[in-house]
């Protein structure tokens, strides 16, 4: 009696043992079984056919190198925040509209130049320079006053030679208006460089003049720093001693920068053609040779007894 019911119970237990323990596959059969250590019991080889391992995090640090389409390792940037507001884009496009240029008065060969201070709403016309082509005291004292910082009011003496380049740029293209967008900033920090900090810097824009065509006649000056800004609407300048470096930062005003290297060749060639004379303004003569508007006669110049040169 017990027999037969251990036979009739036989296929139950068969059925209820294949959905709980299902047969393996060929793939799992033939799988080799791991290694047992030596000496140790046969229970510890023994391990789920299925252990997924925890999926590594993602690395997300945009400073680490990442394999870009063109094969080359280079870090990921931050987004650009190349946003501006409409008004601003419309200021920023009068910076250098042309302008009807007023009549030209000379002081001793040296047109006047206007100077408009963006920050400050003021304008003030100058004579640069005196009759021996040096900066007038004036002039930079007036200067200062419209390249001072537009938060604390705070001035700073302009370097000449930043003054001479902006005017030599204004010769070149024939335009003697700069729009001063920013010169001098003052700043709490001492660990933060920046050649506004020391009044070597101007963000300029002139009338007529692309951005593009400005800081490309810019970079030829030798040991400057020259930056575009296409959105934000003007070009930085400035002076160095050591080497020239070009950049191009199409961030919106205000926002971070995101500036990138730009005709990094040029800078080497300008510098080694560079020579001190080549920032010196030059006068303007009428056709008679005498300079115009002269304040007083031109003295001539002596020959010294000693270089006399002997006719043939």
């Amino acid at each position: 009696m017990i027999g037969t019911q251990h036979s009739r119970l036989l296929p139950i237990c068969l059925s209820v043992a294949a959905v709980i323990c299902p047969e393996p596959t060929v793939a799992q059969s033939l799988a080799p079984l791991p290694a047992v250590p030596s000496g140790a019991p046969l229970e510890s080889a023994q391990e789920p056919l299925s252990n997924p391992q925890p999926e590594q995090s993602i690395q997300t640090d945009t400073t680490l190198p990442v394999r870009h389409p063109k094969g080359k390792n280079r870090p990921l940037r931050p987004r650009c925040d190349r946003s501006a507001p409409a008004r601003y884009r419309a200021m920023a496009a009068r910076w250098v509209k042309s302008v009807k240029p007023g009549k030209a008065q000379y002081r001793d060969g040296f047109r006047d130049v206007t100077v408009v201070a963006i920050n400050h709403g003021e304008r003030q016309r100058l004579f640069l320079f005196d009759a021996k082509g040096n900066l007038t005291p004036e002039a930079l004292q007036a200067l200062s006053r419209l390249m001072r910082d537009k938060d604390t009011q705070e001035e700073h003496a302009v370097e000449p030679r930043l003054v001479k380049l902006m005017y030599r740029l204004a010769e070149h293209f024939k335009v003697h208006q700069f729009n001063l967008v920013s010169g001098f900033r003052s700043s709490s920090d001492p660990y933060e460089e920046s050649q506004h900090n020391k009044g070597l810097a101007a963000d300029i824009a002139m009338p007529g003049v692309p951005l593009v065509a400005l800081a490309r006649k810019a970079r030829t000056l030798g040991h400057v720093g020259v930056g575009i800004y296409p959105v934000s609407g003007f070009v930085h300048l400035d002076v160095r001693e050591g080497p020239s470096y070009f950049w191009v930062d199409p961030s919106g005003p205000g926002r971070r920068a995101c500036f990138r290297p730009f005709k990094s060749d040029v800078g080497p060639k300008a510098d080694r053609k560079w020579k001190p004379c080549d920032d010196e303004p030059v006068p303007k003569r009428d056709p008679g040779g005498n300079l115009l508007g002269a304040t007083e006669p031109e003295t001539p110049l002596e020959t010294p007894v000693g270089d006399q040169i002997e006719a043939w």
